[in-house]
């Protein structure tokens, strides 16, 4: 009976493992890194986005409390029948105030585009060294895509209207651009706080777009009924205003972007 006993213990001696080396089981193997890379911390570069997007915000906010009454007028701007004279017409005070609403915008879009590159075409963007160089080209083709747009609009308008119709429709450019920033800064700003979310900020992002070129684009309908060239005018306005240089841009960020 004895020698039985030793045999069971002899056994279990060899079947269970050794309770020095069961931790190594239990607990996660440490990974290290690979020789030669090294850890990006983005944490500097994201912070200077936020701190860039922010004092715009604080000039606009500033410009804005003496411009209350204004804001309501972006809207009927674009809502208006062509040849209406508006609060924006002449006076610089206004003026300022529109132009740091593009400002924004621009900045603003210029962030989302990049964000929107990274989030579904090439992750790499939004990290790393160059993640600053993305941006910057970003807001580059942002701001390209705006110029372009504008000196695309006040050529269609001399070429198929009237001067004045056309100061109309340049007063309702820039008030469906500076509309947009009250939606585009802050879910710009969301998205550089909150990355793991980008793929549902750029949703409201797209629809706020969409909205403010279809105002802008029923606008320019309205100016162009009024002439004999109307449809050719606005199918020509169509494709070189609201197609091409969208497509274009978005090209662009993918190809000039470096991951």
């Amino acid at each position: 009976m004895p020698e039985a006993t030793d045999t069971i213990a002899h056994v279990a001696a060899d079947t269970l493992p050794d309770p020095a080396s069961m931790h190594i089981i239990m607990t996660r193997p440490r990974s290290e890194t690979p020789r030669g890379t090294s850890v990006q911390d983005d944490t500097g570069a994201s912070s200077w986005v936020i701190l860039a997007l922010v004092i715009l915000f604080v000039l606009v906010a500033g410009r804005f409390h003496g411009n209350i009454r204004f804001t309501g007028s972006l809207l009927r701007e674009l809502t208006e029948g062509p040849g209406r004279k508006t609060m924006f017409d002449d006076t610089m005070r206004e003026t300022t105030f529109m132009t740091m609403l593009n400002l924004l915008t621009i900045a603003s879009g210029g962030v989302i585009l990049w964000q929107f590159t990274g989030c579904h075409f090439m992750p790499d963007v939004l990290h790393g060294p160059e993640m600053l160089f993305n941006l910057g080209v970003c807001c580059a083709l942002v701001a390209g895509l705006y110029l372009c747009r504008r000196g695309i609009c006040w050529a269609i308008g001399r070429i198929f209207s009237t001067p004045e119709l056309t100061r109309g429709w340049m007063r309702s450019y820039s008030a469906s651009t500076g509309l947009l920033c009250f939606i585009l800064f802050p879910l710009a700003l969301t998205g550089m706080f909150y990355p793991s979310g980008l793929s549902l900020l750029l949703i409201p992002s797209l629809g706020a777009y969409a909205l403010s070129r279809v105002l802008f684009s029923i606008k320019g309908y309205r100016i162009f009924s009024a002439e004999r060239v109307s449809y050719i005018g606005f199918l020509y306005y169509l494709c070189s205003v609201e197609i091409i240089p969208v497509v274009f841009t978005c090209v662009a960020a993918t190809h000039l972007c470096r991951p």
